[in-house]
């Protein structure tokens, strides 16, 4: 935790600024449109800024999987006790490593 005094003219006012740490976990996911029951889930976190979206990053591939606990941990490197942030957490299937899209780029 880092910690920064902002001086005024006659008083200083202490304030806590800290990294945040995001985990997401997705639960019950839908059946792939392929007809495979169990997706190839990955998520991307973006963090709104007024009306600027700033993608923090992208998780890892959970394979096979309809109840995603993603490992990855997405940072906020400066945030202070109390500040309020909004999140875009958005999940994705990644097709690119499933077989039928193998098969599909074999034809």
């Amino acid at each position: 935790i880092l910690h920064h005094l902002i001086h005024h003219a006659d008083s200083t006012v202490s304030l806590s600024i800290m990294k945040l740490a995001i985990s997401v976990q997705a639960e019950n996911l839908r059946k792939q449109q392929d007809g495979d029951e169990h997706g190839d889930s990955f998520c991307v976190v973006a963090l709104m800024d007024g009306k600027e979206t700033n993608i923090l990053g992208r998780s890892e591939t959970i394979h096979d999987n309809n109840d995603a606990d993603f490992c990855h941990m997405f940072i906020i490197e400066e945030y202070s006790l109390g500040q309020s942030l909004k999140f875009v957490v958005s999940l994705h299937d990644d097709t690119s490593n499933s077989d039928n899209a193998s098969k599909t780029k074999n034809k």
